[in-house]
């Protein structure tokens, strides 16, 4: 998350991914920081298809830019709606800045005052739904470099309108609608407003994912990604952000709600757990979150809550941000003993799990299988998707064994996917390169339809169904490779596919970042909101944050510095921003304790609903003014738990 201010540019691989506006979003943070795959450098900006318009230099005059819009056969487009985006994050720190807009007049043209904000800018024009909005590029302006820029409209898109309307159902006149494409373009963003009746109408260009957003001053933004067909959007606005109650009503509030929690540490009984149990209740999908990656007490949590999940709730599925196919070594080792739990750890490919407090987890699942008295084994699973190397590899071997000649073809268009390092070498591609490995992807899938009767009787029906998994997962990963915004979804759909291969009404546990398992949507993050429109309250969210500490991270790069590994090093936080959510919590003078969210009632209850900044640091660490982010706890978790200090993890050896 970079706010243009103040936050650096980020380098991971997958905030390059989404460059689709200005510079380096703030969505980047769900997709690549809150996951710490080593990144590679960034690439240069504005990579991608050149924008179809024209840019010169003006001649000295009262316009920062100025111009023409036509339609696709050349002819003026009156009305078109121009916009300047110096910026777009979907989570802003404070409030979303102006879009300046501009309407063209019946000779199609446009301009903006010299009075203009310097800066850089994506240049867009929308014309409702008369014609498909038109990019112009990404351009420095300023008061001595006035530019001309011409833009076209197009004739080939898709149609997108809806409502906006406010907390109490009234239509909204004059909300900002921003469409933003998932791209390499830089200020790709078509913009228009609502109407005197509160709706909006735009056309958009084909082949690519949206975010739209709807802004209006004084409420929380909205925000949906799309698919590229043609369809309704439309938005139902939040209440204004509730004031923060007093310290002395956030003490006293707390003093009657919080339920203290003897130790974070398993192993300690579950007595004190007893109101947590309850809010559970009969929920089959509970799913554990962390603030940050790279700190021991919240491992250590999950680790204790298993034990209440697992031997007094009955659930039997525990489930990781990790790759599926990555984590089937160490679900071997959980059912049968096989295999090595610290190979299996190395192996899930990134650092954030390779550590002595997940280690002390998968054993633990072990144990618990190895004593009789459970006739219900526990199993380990991954729902991830950032990785398809052990996917591909598992795949081939599956198809030697039961269609040899297959085989050999299937080796040749998975090739690039049986890479290693494909999470960064797949979009490097050429398009002929990446459109063979998606077509061939698709042949395998409706081969293990077709070929079924002859597959299943050479391996077994459980070895098929395996070996099919692994298909879903390397198209899943391969479409997110292409398109990250679509990463979160991919997430939910494997755990219903977890759950689909278990027996009917199996519990399970997943654990993960905050941001991926919160029932509220945040930024790209959206697979707590799918699980919770899905399964409703049958998915129970416990959020996790804390005060102060200490937690692994990469150091973030640089500018100017070379490409090349780094190395895991431990940050300190001091206390949490005053206005937050953590400074409210340390009030209650506790080292640990449990809120139950879903019943917070009276001024504590809307303000735990409005958005305020909380602790959030991913797999790359980028300073402590930027160890927080906009969000909404009770809107995100059932239960919250707090913790006071915290200390880094442990890696295992060799973690890197």
């Amino acid at each position: 998350m970079s706010d243009v201010r103040t936050r650096p540019v980020m380098t991971d691989r997958r905030a390059q991914w989404l460059r689709m506006s200005f510079g380096y979003v703030a969505m980047a943070a769900a997709v690549g920081v809150s996951c710490g795959a080593t990144p590679p450098a960034a690439k240069d900006a504005h990579v991608g298809p050149a924008p179809a318009a024209s840019a010169t230099a003006a001649p000295a005059e009262q316009h920062a830019v100025s111009g023409q819009v036509r339609l696709a056969g050349g002819e003026p487009a009156e009305g078109a709606l121009v916009a300047l985006v110096s910026h777009f994050e979907l989570e802003y720190p404070g409030a979303s800045p102006d879009v300046p807009i501009v309407v063209a007049d019946a000779q199609g043209r446009y301009a903006f005052p010299a009075a203009t904000a310097a800066g850089r800018f994506g240049l867009t024009a929308t014309l409702a739904a008369k014609a498909v909005g038109g990019y112009g590029g990404a351009h420095d302006i300023g008061p001595s470099t006035p530019l001309t820029v011409d833009l076209m409209l197009g004739n080939d898109g898709f149609a997108v309108s809806g409502t906006v309307r406010d907390a109490q159902g009234a239509l909204v006149a004059g909300a900002r609608i921003e469409a933003v494409r998932v791209s390499d373009n830089e200020g790709e963003v078509f913009v228009t407003t609502t109407d005197s009746g509160g709706r909006y109408e735009m056309s958009l260009p084909k082949n690519a994912t949206y975010f739209v957003v709807s802004d209006v001053r004084g409420f929380p933004r909205a925000y949906r990604r799309i698919e590229p067909v043609a369809q309704a959007v439309d938005f139902s606005l939040d209440r204004a952000p509730a004031p923060r109650p007093s310290d002395a009503a956030i003490a006293a509030y707390l003093a009657e709600h919080a339920l203290p929690l003897a130790t974070v540490h398993p192993g300690n009984g579950t007595t004190d757990l007893a109101p947590l149990k309850k809010m559970i209740g009969d929920a089959h999908i509970v799913a554990i979150g962390e603030p940050v990656h790279g700190s021991a007490e919240f491992r250590l949590l999950w680790h204790r809550l298993i034990e209440l999940l697992t031997s007094e709730l009955g659930f039997t599925t525990v489930a990781l941000e990790a790759g599926w196919s990555d984590a089937l070594p160490l679900d071997d080792y959980v059912t049968s003993g096989r295999g090595d739990p610290l190979k299996g750890l190395a192996d899930l490919y990134y650092w954030a799990p390779n550590t002595e407090e997940m280690l002390g987890i998968v054993r633990s699942l072990r144990r618990y299988n190895q004593d009789p008295a459970h006739e219900k084994k526990l199993h380990f699973r991954g729902f991830d998707v950032q990785f398809t190397s052990h996917a591909v590899a598992a795949l081939l071997a599956y198809f030697d064994k039961v269609d040899a000649p297959f085989s050999a073809q299937a080796r040749e268009f998975m090739a690039p996917l049986a890479d290693v390092k494909a999470e960064s070498t797949y979009q490097e591609l050429p398009p002929a390169e990446q459109a063979k490995a998606q077509q061939g992807i698709r042949d395998v899938l409706a081969r293990f339809e077709s070929e079924r009767p002859k597959w299943t009787a050479r391996s077994g029906e459980r070895a098929w169904s395996t070996a099919r998994q692994h298909a879903e997962m390397v198209a899943r990963t391969e479409a997110v490779y292409r398109d990250p915004s679509k990463r979160d979804l991919a997430m939910a759909d494997t755990v219903e596919a977890i759950l689909a291969r278990e027996p009917k009404g199996t519990k399970i546990v997943l654990l993960g970042h905050n941001t991926h398992l919160g029932a509220r949507r945040w930024s790209m993050s959206e697979m707590g909101a799918r699980l919770r429109e899905r399964h409703g309250n049958d998915y129970f969210m416990i959020g996790t944050t804390f005060g102060t500490g200490s937690l692994l991270a990469y150091p973030a790069k640089k500018a100017g510095q070379a490409p090349g590994p780094r190395t895991i090093a431990t940050f300190a936080l001091g206390p949490p921003p005053p206005a937050g959510l953590e400074a409210a919590l340390a009030l209650a003078q506790k080292s640990a304790f449990a809120l139950d969210l879903r019943h917070a009632a009276g001024p504590m209850g809307d303000w735990l609903a409005s958005r305020m900044s909380t602790r959030f640091v991913g797999g790359i660490f980028h300073g402590e003014a930027n160890a927080d982010t906009p969000y909404y706890p009770k809107k995100s978790y059932d239960a919250l738990i707090y913790i006071d200090r915290v200390t880094p993890s442990h890696l295992n050896p060799g973690a890197r």
